[in-house]
């Protein structure tokens, strides 16, 4: 195990109530998010996970907890296909973990609004793994209400157009709503005036 494992693995472990800025909290959630990228690839990190999620379940109180389903899910293909176990598309475990980072990420800004590095890598979480355009352009959007630094702004104004260039492309012809052209112009303005 190398020492970014181990500071991964220790970041992780690390309790939400401890952090003392939103930026620290996105560490945790990005070192997350990598740990469920490699645990296919790294056996070491695939135990880790499993001992968090199991450790996981035994503390926490919430009913519909994401990594309660993750690990039954986890028991019931190995029962089946003892360990190595291949997920069917309708039990994708990724599915759980992702609405565990979403809980995190929500809690975390529930804990540090203001944090505006947070907001944008939720906003770029829905984006990109949940593809969820709307709750991705409502974050970027709710992001602006707590003046982002300039670099901020320009990631806001980068995602905004990229994802609505994809729509552009996916309507194939369709003109994009008015309003949206709008905001988008308008977003245009504001960083060449920077």
């Amino acid at each position: 195990m190398n020492c970014l494992s181990r500071d991964i693995y220790k970041l992780v472990s690390k309790d939400i109530n401890e952090f003392k800025s939103g930026e620290e909290i996105q560490r945790q959630i990005i070192s997350f998010l990598i740990l469920i990228d490699e645990r296919n690839a790294d056996r070491e990190v695939e135990i880790f996970l499993k001992g968090y999620v199991y450790n996981h379940e035994e503390l926490c109180l919430i009913e519909d907890c994401p990594l309660k389903a993750y690990k039954h899910i986890l028991d019931k293909n190995y029962r089946k296909d003892n360990f190595h176990s291949k997920f069917n598309k309708k039990n994708n475990p990724n599915i759980y973990l992702f609405k565990y980072v979403n809980y995190l990420f929500n809690l975390g800004i529930s804990k540090f609004p203001n944090c505006t590095a947070l907001r944008i890598s939720h906003g770029i979480f829905l984006w990109e793994r949940l593809r969820n355009k709307n709750l991705a352009l409502h974050e970027f959007n709710s992001t602006e209400l707590y003046y982002p630094a300039f670099d901020q702004e320009f990631i806001l104004f980068r995602y905004r157009k990229i994802i609505l260039e994809e729509e552009e492309m996916n309507t194939e012809g369709e003109t994009l709503d008015l309003v949206e052209e709008i905001a988008f112009e308008s977003h245009y303005r504001q960083c060449i005036l920077y």
